[in-house]
């Protein structure tokens, strides 16, 4: 029963994350997935993980960018949009799948010529962010129904990253170009910032994880369920803006569930 459960639950999850656009939200279940069962299954999960990730790699540029052409800019809804995805794939050419994919593999794949140039532009044509980073991080904390005024915050970061020259402004609505916290840690600080704020998110990753195994009665429940499903931002990555904000809020909801499981009972105190 917990099996028939466990994978209706998967799949409509993988469901959404298939019409929802992103790459990332298809690739990383079926990591888990796979993580979960090598223990138990080494090379299935070995052979039949490394031809899916490889085949994934090679259609998922193609098919994501047809549905957030459909669905994200056009009025499609998602499900028609994956659809309609889907068939084009069917029928794309050779050609097609290896300039889209090249162009993924090459420049979005990994930050790297994103980073390189922000290093061009900053500090030669713009001087370094030193705080206002920071600053809109914290900014970003306040909810909105609190503060109405509230700036719009993935505009706000944005604006760094067109004023850098990584985008144009005409493909702001057609790709997710968002610094990693790597690279804002350099543009605030140079290269002592993208060290202070590389080792600011594994002290802030590790500190949940602990935190969560010792509230919720171990690895399984602390890391496994809680961590992994609060602070998804910490192995998947964004700006600082967005993951100061996801790591607070996530926190304060983690605290939340530790005080509901324990006055229901699920938990017990130990020594």
């Amino acid at each position: 029963m917990y099996s028939v459960v466990a994978l209706a639950l998967f799949g409509a999850n993988l469901f959404q994350s298939f019409i929802s656009g992103w790459k990332e939200d298809i690739l990383v279940p079926l990591i888990l997935l796979g993580a979960l069962l090598y223990p138990q299954y080494k090379k299935p999960v070995i052979v039949l993980g490394s031809i899916s990730i490889v085949f994934l790699l090679f259609v998922l540029p193609f098919f994501t960018n047809i549905i957030r052409e459909q669905s994200w800019q056009g009025q499609a809804e998602a499900t028609t949009a994956a659809l309609e995805a889907f068939e084009t794939l069917q029928n794309a050419s050779s050609k097609e799948l290896a300039d889209v994919n090249w162009n993924f593999l090459v420049f979005r794949f990994s930050e790297i010529s994103n980073f390189v140039k922000y290093m061009e532009n900053v500090p030669a044509n713009r001087p370094f962010y030193d705080w206002q980073i920071i600053d809109q991080g914290f900014l970003n904390i306040l909810p909105r129904t609190l503060f109405p005024d509230k700036p719009n915050m993935e505009a706000m970061v944005m604006e760094r990253v067109l004023e850098n020259g990584i985008i144009e402004w005409y493909s702001v609505d057609k790709v997710s170009a968002k610094p990693q916290l790597v690279v804002d840690g350099y543009l605030s600080f140079g290269m002592f910032g993208s060290w202070l704020f590389c080792f600011l998110i594994g002290l802030l990753s590790a500190f949940s994880s602990v935190v969560a195994e010792r509230w919720f009665g171990g690895y399984l429940w602390g890391t496994g369920l809680i961590y992994t499903g609060l602070f998804q931002v910490f192995w998947r990555g964004s700006c600082w803006e967005f993951i100061i904000n996801i790591f607070i809020w996530s926190f304060i909801l983690m605290g939340l569930l530790f005080v509901l499981f324990r006055g229901f009972g699920f938990l017990k105190k130990v020594s």
